[in-house]
């Protein structure tokens, strides 16, 4: 028997058909998916911070969660109770409370007593500054090359975003040196190029700042955020040099150039006879050339000068004080394996001869030249001899001066046929006029080249044509000024004006005067600055570019602590780059102690 409702069923149907309304059904649609399932899994993923992260304190926190909603949510340090983290959990942690080090977070959902933590985050925490521990050039260095490279290492990598060339900056003389900044890979050290030669004469500084940071983001230790040194006009070469480590104690310094590099010839003796030494450098170290010389062991080798020809073979010549008032000059010449003496030793021409000065040249060919004052009661006269390969022969006949006057000044110098060129100032009794006087031999007969030369002549040259030129000192307005004169087949012409001072000091006059490959002629200048105690030189060397005198490089002053109180020698470069040398102690020169320095100009 059937239900009794059955038969209802059909009809029931159509009637809740037409009186309720039934959404479709999508394939995939949950009926109830706005209700959320409490005993759904919580699910916690990392925002930030990133995997392997650094920090030296505030640690941006952010998780999202899905499933359950949690009853509360927890930060965890190495397993340990953090911060709680309110919705939306991100904040900004403070980590001022963890050890340095590294660190693992992880973030922990409660929810009916149950729990659900994320994947571990590992995080170091860096609170220490980096700090510089290398150094290039060291802090304070007082001889740094203008192309020495720039560079630093820290003890840390650094954010390669925070370096640049306006967070390290270089400095010269107050204000900044365009450079670039480059970073290695490692991000540990860093490059300062500059863009130009940093200038000389100069305190140079790298300057950091506070935006340079590690990855953890320290900026820089506040100690290494700067450091300086200096850069001056001239470096040392090599070591000052003396054959008596014990008892420097030097007579007399020659320099010259044997292509690119000096050759020094100097007379020094402690408890046994003066010799006379040669060194050259290499470009690596000063060696000998040869043994030390002298022609006699029992007598002392004085006053050494030395000349190198243009095809860089030096000859030195030396004076000797013999017994009852004699004297003798003894000339070598290197032959690239020994000194080869340049015949019997020379005597004054006069009997009973009293010495003034004397001067050696050889000029680019290598005519030995060598000119002595030399008087007696009854003469004054200069005299010229050179070598011709087998003998000394005079050089036409004496230059006679003045019985009792002095000669100042005495310079000689020999062009490329070998012929003599001397300057020199005399001076007489008082009330007598001083003579300027210029002498030129022509081959035949000493032409006069005085009658335009109103001025004292200190040094002299010639250029590669033979045309002579001297250095001058003249009073103008009252003031002691020094020129440089050219002779123009006539008369002497003044290059340029009067030459401004060396180092905030007036120059005293020109010394030296030297012409590079391109027929320039440079020149070096004297003064003395005042020092305790006694002055001290300094020097400056000057180029002729056609138009003006410019300066070739900054001041040459002693070592600090040291005097120089010889004028400085100068070789020249067939590129006119510099050399100088003097003698530099204590308290001056002539003293024992003193040693030999010789220098090129930073370039």
């Amino acid at each position: 028997m059937s239900h009794p409702l059955r038969a209802f069923l059909p009809l029931l149907v159509l009637c809740l058909a037409g009186c309720l309304q039934i959404p479709d059904l999508e394939p995939g649609n949950a009926t109830d998916a706005g209700i959320q399932d409490d005993n759904a899994p919580i699910e916690i993923e990392w925002v930030s911070p990133a995997p392997e992260s650094l920090s030296n304190g505030l640690v941006p926190i952010h998780v999202t969660l899905t499933g359950g909603t949690p009853d509360l949510v927890e930060l965890l340090v190495d397993g340990q109770f953090g911060t709680v983290l309110a919705s939306p959990y991100s904040t900004l942690w403070d980590a001022g409370t963890i050890s340095e080090g590294t660190h693992t977070l992880s973030v922990r959902a409660w929810r009916l007593g149950q729990t659900f933590v994320s994947a571990g985050r590992v995080l170091t925490l860096d609170r220490t500054p980096p700090r510089i521990v290398t150094q290039t050039p060291a802090q304070g260095a007082s001889a740094v090359s203008v192309r020495q490279t720039i560079q630093a290492t820290l003890s840390e990598p650094l954010a390669p975003t925070t370096v640049n060339s306006q967070s390290i900056r270089l400095v010269a003389n107050g204000g900044f040196v365009d450079a670039d900044v480059l970073l290695s890979e490692d991000g540990k050290t860093f490059n300062v190029v500059p863009l130009n030669p940093v200038p000389v004469s100069s305190a140079i500084r790298v300057s950091l700042s506070d935006s340079v940071t590690d990855l953890a983001g320290n900026s820089v230790e506040v100690s290494s955020r700067d450091w300086i040194w200096r850069v001056p006009a001239y470096l040392l070469v090599g070591e000052p040099l003396t054959s008596e480590p014990a008892n420097p104690n030097i007579e007399a310094i020659s320099l010259g150039m044997g292509g690119a590099q000096p050759i020094i010839a100097w007379s020094e003796g402690w408890g046994a006879p003066f010799k006379v030494h040669v060194k050259q450098w290499t470009g690596a170290a000063w060696e000998y050339i040869g043994t030390p010389l002298a022609a006699n062991s029992a007598v002392n080798a004085m006053e050494c000068s030395l000349n190198v020809d243009a095809a860089g073979v030096p000859t030195v010549m030396w004076h000797e004080s013999l017994e009852g008032n004699a004297h003798q000059w003894v000339g070598r010449r290197w032959n690239g394996q020994a000194w080869v003496q340049l015949g019997a030793a020379l005597t004054p021409v006069l009997q009973n001869a009293r010495l003034g000065g004397w001067q050696f040249a050889q000029g680019p060919a290598g005519y030995a030249t060598i000119a002595i004052d030399e008087s007696n009661g009854a003469q004054h006269q200069i005299t010229i001899r050179q070598w011709n390969g087998s003998a000394w022969l005079a050089v036409g006949s004496a230059i006679n001066l003045r019985i009792g006057s002095s000669v100042n000044f005495l310079h000689m110098e020999v062009d490329a046929r070998g012929y003599p060129f001397l300057t020199w100032l005399e001076g007489g009794e008082s009330g007598i006029e001083d003579i300027r006087a210029a002498a030129l031999w022509t081959g035949a007969v000493w032409q006069s080249l005085s009658g335009t030369l109103k001025e004292a002549p200190t040094t002299l040259a010639f250029d590669a044509a033979g045309t002579p030129y001297v250095g001058a000192l003249e009073i103008v307005s009252g003031q002691l000024r020094a020129f440089v004169k050219k002779w123009n087949g006539s008369a002497w012409i003044t290059l340029g004006g009067a030459f401004e001072d060396v180092g905030g000091t007036a120059p005293r006059y020109v010394n030296a005067m030297r012409f590079d490959a391109m027929g320039r002629p440079t020149v070096a200048l004297y003064a003395q600055r005042a020092t305790s105690p006694r002055p001290s030189a300094v020097a400056q060397v000057l180029r002729w570019t056609g138009t003006q005198w410019e300066a070739v490089s900054g001041v040459l002053d002693a070592t600090p602590g040291l005097i120089a109180s010889n004028p400085a020698q100068m070789g020249i470069t067939p590129e006119g780059d510099p050399f100088m040398a003097w003698v530099e102690g204590v308290s001056g020169w002539p003293s024992v102690g003193a040693r030999l320095h010789v220098y090129r100009s930073n370039r």
